[in-house]
């Protein structure tokens, strides 16, 4: 195997091929050839493209659109070429996504659509290349009631959330203006 195109010098074949280690730099198209021989000297070859990354790519400008037929599309883009695809499903499953919609193409412009239930609130993880990004929750869905964390739960968490406010200590104010004193029959300041 090389990156070349080259057949292989009479000294260069081996018996077999446990692994290659690619020389091109990453972030990287890289071209592969195999070559093949057999007893009777006959050679074949294959050529196969991969873009060559070891950073994981930076998801940006993701945007999710509600198609108006029970569909929707979520649209992103990466810093790097990948093969993306989106996690997803309702909110109310507490933390899992358990549907998978993908593309099969290799770019840094990046589109799925999945089914959608109206007035349901859905959590969705873009995948790329297996790098996961953090959870995107669309439409927003907040506020729900009795949701006072935010996390888009209704559970014991939210009464600890309310009782640590309650807890609070509210600080004297020192706004630095003078305050007035009543006293019987006189006004004064400090």
């Amino acid at each position: 195997m090389n990156e070349s195109g080259a057949e292989p010098g009479a000294d260069e074949w081996q018996a077999s091929l446990a692994s290659y280690t690619i020389q091109a730099p990453s972030g990287s198209m890289v071209t592969l050839h195999a070559w093949v021989k057999d007893s009777a000297g006959n050679i074949g070859s294959k050529t196969a493209s991969i873009y060559f990354n070891t950073a994981a790519p930076v998801v940006s400008n993701v945007v999710v659109t509600d198609n108006g037929d029970n569909t929707a599309t979520v649209t992103w883009t990466t810093d790097i070429p990948a093969e993306g695809s989106a996690n997803y499903g309702p909110v109310a499953i507490s933390g899992a996504t358990p549907n998978t919609v993908s593309e099969n193409a290799l770019a840094t412009s990046h589109s799925v659509t999945f089914p959608i239930v109206a007035g349901m609130n859905y959590k969705l993880i873009l995948v790329n290349n297996e790098i996961a990004s953090a959870p995107i929750y669309w439409p927003k869905p907040w506020p729900i009631d009795g949701d006072a964390s935010m996390d888009c739960r209704v559970n014991i968490l939210d009464l600890i959330f309310i009782r640590n406010k309650l807890n609070h200590p509210s600080a004297p104010a020192t706004t630095g203006r003078p305050t007035s004193i009543m006293t019987r029959g006189s006004t004064s300041s400090t």
